[in-house]
This record gives structure tokens, C-alpha cells and sequence, in this order.
């Protein structure tokens, strides 16, 4: 005789009974973004010989569902560029990996921090009138042509937020004076 196994979860969870209901093996494999997070499902498997029904085993597994870390990624450092030129700092790339929705996930929170260094001296970051920089609380940091020093590295840090998590990046940029082929326009 055959040795069936029957899986099932608490009533209220629909959908995930409907995927466990397809699965007739000793093991079950659940597709992302079906459990919500920090949730606790219990799951349990029938396990009995295809010709004795009645005589069962049970057992029951309790599964506690975890946020994954938030991933914070920066675009626009790693790099030489010309004051004359505009200075893009890009955080739009850090997400949430428990969100399935693609698009925008307008949940995150965003905190931008600088220290600019002109030789050994470190201090907070200013602009080349002397004004400390206003740092927007938004994905993307942009510094127009001779707005910030040449001569001088900027470190762009940024911490993103939701609900308890948090996860940094960093940016650095050091201006300098001429052009440079990022600032070349292609006209046809």
C-alpha cells in the first residue's frame, strides 16, 4: 500500500490551503510572498497507508514568519566628478524585499548624512558659498554645476527606515575642476 500525506493549515487560511492541498509528498514547498510577515501559521500533515484510512499520524509544524533585512544600494559615487557638471546621488534602488508590488514602495524612510574631507581636515558637508547642505529626506540627492567645492570628497550616507528595520549605504564623490566624458552630450 501507498503512504498518503494530506496537508492543511488553520481554516482562515484559505490560500494557503489551496497550495497545500496539491502537495501529496512527504515534503511541500510554499511560494514566496504567500505567507505574510510576522505571522504565525500552523501546518499540519496526515500521514496514513492508502488502504487503512483510519489509522493516522499527525503532526503539526508552527512556522513564524520573519521580516528579511531591508537592502540599501546608492548610485552616483565611486567616482571622480567636474564641479561643473551636476552630481546626482540615487537611492531609489534600496528596497524591501518583502514587498512583492513592483513600482515605488512609498513605506521606506530615507535619512541623508555627509562629511566632506579637504586634505585631512573632516567636517560637515558644505556648499561653495560655505552653507551647510541641505540634505532632502527624499530617494535622490541633485547638486547643480559649481554648487559643490572642488578639491573636495563628499561622503553621502544614507539610512533607510521601515516599521523597526533600517539598512545604510555610502556615496563618495570627490569634485574636481574641468570636464569630464560623463559630461559629454551626444547631439545627432
Amino acid at each position: 500500500a501507498d503512504i498518503v500525506f494530506e496537508w492543511s493549515s488553520a481554516a482562515g487560511d484559505v490560500e494557503l490551503n489551496q497550495i497545500l492541498r496539491t502537495f501529496s509528498s512527504s515534503s511541500i514547498l510554499v511560494p514566496e510572498y504567500t505567507l505574510a510577515v510576522g505571522k504565525t501559521y500552523e501546518i499540519m500533515c496526515s500521514v496514513h497507508k492508502s488502504d487503512e484510512p483510519s489509522k493516522k499520524s499527525v503532526g503539526t509544524y508552527t512556522i513564524e514568519t520573519l521580516s528579511s533585512p531591508l537592502h540599501a544600494s546608492v548610485l552616483g559615487g565611486g567616482r571622480v566628478a567636474s564641479v561643473e557638471s551636476e552630481v546626482v546621488i540615487d537611492a531609489s534602488a534600496s528596497y524591501d524585499p518583502d514587498v512583492k508590488s513592483p513600482g515605488v514602495d512609498t513605506s521606506l524612510q530615507f535619512i541623508w548624512q555627509c562629511t566632506m574631507m579637504q586634505g585631512e581636515l573632516k567636517s560637515i558637508c558644505r556648499d561653495a558659498n560655505g552653507a551647510i547642505l541641505n540634505l532632502t529626506s527624499g530617494r535622490i540627492l541633485r547638486f547643480p554645476p559649481d554648487f559643490l567645492i572642488a578639491g573636495t570628497t563628499y561622503e553621502f550616507s544614507v539610512n533607510i527606515f521601515k516599521t523597526g528595520r533600517s539598512a545604510g549605504a555610502v556615496a563618495v564623490v570627490q569634485m574636481a575642476t574641468g570636464l569630464f566624458v560623463e559630461d559629454a552630450t551626444l547631439v545627432l
